[in-house]
């Protein structure tokens, strides 16, 4: 299929891992795991494909509760990475829009590793390919930033918001018209800019739906709490 997409192949290679690192956002991994197998109610044998795997935390902490595991990153970088420091999943070299069909139980993606092509309408296009690449019956856990939380932590007017955590400074600019958040990193003297489209839970539930998947569940966490504003938003849809 292969999607444009809004940044460069290795925009999320070490660099990024490495300024994730340090913003803590690794930090429960293992708890965010356990709750997407529960999610999932996941099953013995059953294989698990993760979209998007990035540095391969995630995918290593699944399979380290029995199951097959498929990362898959479009990344060669990343995925020397995830093979080096999280080693045991299947990982491979893919754009996760070319999914096989019928290749998986269950597809988690997390982390906000969605809205990255140029159109809204590839994006979608992105939850049919997931639709196709789940058996009848499989599940799809997609854990992300939505809207109401962009509104909620960067308010309403179009400054850019600073922020400096354990030596990352962070330039984050929301482009409300397009839904378009622009987040600049600065470590070590290395400058890195990154975009994502931001949805609201309606946009994502239609896109899903528009996708084929059927009894979308709605959660503001891995441990399956209801969503408030400053969560982000966890959907559980059913193929």
């Amino acid at each position: 299929m292969g999607s444009a997409l809004l940044n460069t192949v290795n925009t999320f290679g070490e660099s990024f891992v490495n300024a994730s690192e340090l913003l803590g956002r690794y930090e429960f991994t293992e708890a965010e795991a356990a709750g997407t197998v529960r999610l999932l109610g996941l099953r013995s044998g059953e294989t698990v494909v993760e979209a998007g795997c990035g540095p391969g935390r995630f995918a290593q902490a699944l399979a380290a509760h029995g199951f097959p595991v498929i990362g898959v990153d479009i990344s060669p970088e990343v995925i020397a990475i995830a093979e080096r420091r999280h080693p045991g999943p299947d990982y491979r070299v893919m754009d996760m829009a070319d999914l096989a069909p019928g290749s998986a139980d269950a597809l988690v993606n997390v982390y906000s590793s969605f809205g990255y092509c140029e159109t809204a309408e590839e994006d979608t296009a992105v939850l049919r390919t997931w639709w196709r690449a789940l058996r009848p019956g499989g599940r799809l856990l997609l854990e992300l930033s939505d809207l109401e939380r962009a509104q909620k932590r960067l308010g309403p007017g179009a400054g850019t918001v600073h922020r400096s955590t354990n030596g990352v400074q962070e330039e984050i600019r929301m482009d409300w018209e397009q839904q378009m958040l622009h987040v600049s990193y600065h470590l070590d003297g290395r400058r890195l800019d990154c975009r994502t489209r931001v949805y609201s839970r309606d946009q994502l539930l239609e896109s899903l739906r528009t996708a084929g998947f059927t009894d979308v569940d709605c959660f503001g966490g891995f441990d399956g709490r209801a969503k408030s504003p400053d969560d982000r938003l966890v959907l559980v849809a059913h193929r």
